[in-house]
């Protein structure tokens, strides 16, 4: 967690740097856009096998990481999105999309702690037992 934190700062303080100061957009090649094309679609097809593995199974574990896979879909969007852009003419396109894929990591890192919680520290359900003692 302290390193997706750091790393998400880190991913802000350059965001908000290029923003403010500028830099030299990216040229991305249609190599470039070809392969992330290849690995969001390879990620969907993880999220959607992980995500019916995991309710099928009630696996806390497969849901959490079909949700960070998802994450990694999201980041792949953003970045072919950013790529385009930044391609078509639009360099501010990049660190702003850098700015929402942040917001939305932080989001899906929250909802994923919140639901492992439980599961790391052992909660468990059980229903209330009545139990009897007959007088010997």
């Amino acid at each position: 967690m302290v390193f997706l934190s750091a790393s998400i700062l880190e991913l802000i303080r350059g965001a908000i740097g290029r923003l403010i100061a500028g830099g030299t957009p990216v040229a991305p090649t249609t190599t470039d856009l070809a392969l992330m094309g290849a690995t969001l679609v390879v990620n969907l097809w993880v999220v959607w096998y992980e995500t019916g593995a995991g309710h099928r199974l009630q696996s806390e574990i497969l849901l959490a990481d079909a949700a960070h896979t998802r994450a990694d879909v999201i980041i792949t969007v953003a970045v072919i999105g950013g790529l385009i852009l930044t391609r078509a003419g639009y360099p501010w396109a990049d660190p702003v999309l850098a700015l929402v894929v942040s917001a939305m990591v932080i989001r899906i890192s929250v909802g994923i702690v919140r639901r492992s919680i439980p599961s790391l520290v052992d909660e468990a359900v059980v229903d209330h037992i009545v139990v009897h003692v007959e007088p010997c």
